[in-house]
């Protein structure tokens, strides 16, 4: 929440004239424990992580890469059950 303060704090209040006009809106978002407002950064930044996770689920490449992986634990998957069955067969014998 504090990063999220300070952002918006850097973001609104560029300059003397904007931290004057702006200083009492927010000065309780750092002073006062029990501040329960809002802070319009964190509607930004649950919409910019909503977009990002958009973007890394639909990338064709991040596609391909987790379905590369997908085959490559399929394979190591079956080799380990190869594995046991020999060992199981093994012991039988």
């Amino acid at each position: 929440m504090l990063d999220l303060a300070l952002q918006e704090l850097l973001a609104e209040c560029q300059g003397d004239s904007a931290i004057q006009q702006r200083g009492r809106e927010m000065l309780p978002r750092f002073c006062d424990p029990q501040y329960k407002g809002g802070f319009p950064a964190q509607k930004k930044a649950k919409h910019d992580a909503v977009e990002d996770l958009i973007l890394f689920l639909y990338d064709e490449q991040k596609v391909r890469d987790l379905e590369a992986v997908a085959e490559h634990l399929e394979l190591v998957r079956r080799d380990s059950i190869r594995r046991r069955k020999a060992q199981v067969w093994r012991r039988g014998a």
